[in-house]
This record gives structure tokens, C-alpha cells and sequence, in this order.
């Protein structure tokens, strides 16, 4: 989880690169529209071109794997940490635990569209896959 040093840094970051070129980082289009903002300068883009959802500004490659591979962890010991082939088997028995089980989403699904048997949904920020395997498997 990012202190609070590290999210003054981000949102600064953020501020002094708000007006860089916005350029899809697959098709290199900048035909995009903004589907989102986060404190107002870290915005979700959408390409007009390809479809692909990136967020603006980019962050440099070298500073995003420093902090994914060194810093960034979160207090569940299941988003950040791959778990063991036994831990895994344990996770799917126990349908992912009350951190990671999906049946609140998969029941909003199905209530939302009833007449659509196998949704298409993209699990953006998907760690390891646990929301998105619960989503195949129920559908």
C-alpha cells in the first residue's frame, strides 16, 4: 500500500506531466477520450483507435517496476504475494475467502443482465486472477 509520501509523489507527478502528449502506448493513436479522473490530474483514457484503457500520464517503465517489485504490497498476503500451488488449491476451496470471493459481483451480474448468459467483462488490475477465474467458472 502507498504512504503517504509516495501518493504526494504520484499526485505531483501526475500535475507536472498533465499536459504531456496523450498517445496510446499499443497503437500509438491520440484519437482518445477520458472515461476518468483521479484527483483531478491522473486520468483513465480510453483509444479510440484500439480500445485500450491507459492511464495518463504514463509512468516511467524503470520507476513502475521498482515500485511493483519493491514497494507496493498490500495487507491481504494474497494481491501482492503469488501464493504456493498447496495455498492456491486452498484459495479455490474456499472460494477465494471473504478478501477475493466474486459472488457479490457475479450476482450483480446476473441482475443487471439477465438476458446475457456469458457476460464479456475485463478484470482491469486483475493481480493474480482471482476475480477473473471466479467470473469464467461461473459463467
Amino acid at each position: 500500500m502507498m504512504n503517504l509520501n509516495e501518493k504526494l509523489k504520484y499526485l505531483l507527478f501526475c500535475a507536472y506531466n498533465y499536459f504531456n502528449k496523450i498517445e496510446c502506448p499499443y497503437c500509438s493513436q491520440n484519437d482518445v477520450s477520458v472515461i476518468d479522473r483521479k484527483f483531478i490530474v491522473a486520468r483513465l483514457i480510453e483509444c479510440n483507435n484500439c480500445h485500450l484503457y491507459f492511464i495518463h500520464p504514463l509512468d516511467d517503465v524503470k520507476v513502475s517496476n521498482k515500485f511493483y517489485q519493491n514497494s507496493y504490497e498490500e495487507s491481504d498476503n494474497i494481491t501482492t504475494v503469488l501464493p504456493s500451488y498447496q495455498d492456491l488449491q486452498k484459495l479455490i476451496k474456499n472460494q477465494f475467502n471473504p478478501d477475493k470471493n466474486a459472488n457479490r459481483f457475479i450476482s450483480l451480474f446476473k441482475a443487471l443482465l439477465p438476458q446475457v448468459d456469458s457476460p464479456r467483462i475485463i478484470d482491469y488490475g486483475a493481480s493474480w486472477g482471482y476475480t477473473s477465474y471466479q467470473l469464467k467458472k461461473a459463467a
